[in-house]
Parts: C-alpha cells; sequence; structure tokens
C-alpha cells in the first residue's frame, strides 16, 4: 500500500533537493551573480556532482508532487480517519 506524505515531510524534501543542487553547482565555481552560466558549470562537473543534481531535481520533484498532492486531495477516502 502507498503511503502518502504530510505537506511538512514534504517541503522538507523540496529543501532536501534545493540544498543537493546548490551544493553541485556552488562548489563547481556557480555563484549567484550570474559570472557563469549554469550550462557551463553543468558541462565542466565531474559525473559524481552530475549524479548530485540529478538526485536533487528527483527529490525536489517527488516533495513538490507530494505537496501539491497532500494540499489539493488531502485525506483519501479509502483512508480511515486516525483513531482517537
Amino acid at each position: 500500500m502507498r503511503t502518502q506524505l504530510s505537506a511538512p515531510v514534504s517541503l522538507m524534501l523540496v529543501v532536501i533537493g534545493f540544498a543537493l543542487i546548490y551544493y553541485a553547482f556552488h562548489s563547481n565555481g556557480w555563484n549567484w551573480n550570474g559570472d557563469v552560466s549554469l550550462g557551463y558549470v553543468y558541462r565542466s562537473m565531474l559525473y559524481q556532482s552530475r549524479v548530485l543534481v540529478v538526485a536533487g531535481f528527483v527529490v525536489n520533484a517527488w516533495g513538490m508532487g507530494s505537496f501539491i498532492n497532500a494540499v489539493l486531495v488531502g485525506r483519501r477516502n479509502d483512508q480511515l480517519p486516525p483513531s482517537a
């Protein structure tokens, strides 16, 4: 059975994914000023850093999808209410 992530856990996944992406790009010479483009930095990365970027995007997408699902859908009909 697939369980739904709560909204706070989903937001934590988004933050973790963003941190992975930021760390990979920043450690390879990118900064917020835009001196070097993201494409140039990505092409010059080692494969380990590229894996971090892809993993960050995957975790970020998973977190955003879970967050949107948790906010829009809420509790599904087939789930029992929590026992008091």
